[in-house]
């Protein structure tokens, strides 16, 4: 995800988006099984790992919503504009 946000690619990144989802619903459902040390160990840090790409992610991201976001309000400001004047 965070490759298809760092080069803009943002049809991508909701194709993979909706892929992690449905892995991370996956192994929700597996029966969970006491973690040795060193397994603890690697599921923290894979843990930690996702957390900060999905910030950047977000970062990245936010220019890309907030300019969705004007493009939206313009579309229905002007389909106000034209139900006002029909």
């Amino acid at each position: 995800m965070l490759e298809a946000a760092r080069s803009g690619d943002w049809d991508n990144l909701a194709d993979v988006q909706r892929a992690c989802a449905e892995t991370v619903d996956v192994l929700r459902s597996l029966p969970e099984s006491p973690l040795d040390t060193g397994q603890h160990q690697r599921k923290s840090t894979i843990i930690r790992k996702v957390l900060a790409e999905d910030a950047e992610v977000r970062d990245l991201a936010q220019p890309r919503i907030a300019e969705l976001d004007l493009l939206l309000r313009g579309i229905q400001a002007q389909r106000n504009l034209g139900q006002a004047y029909r």
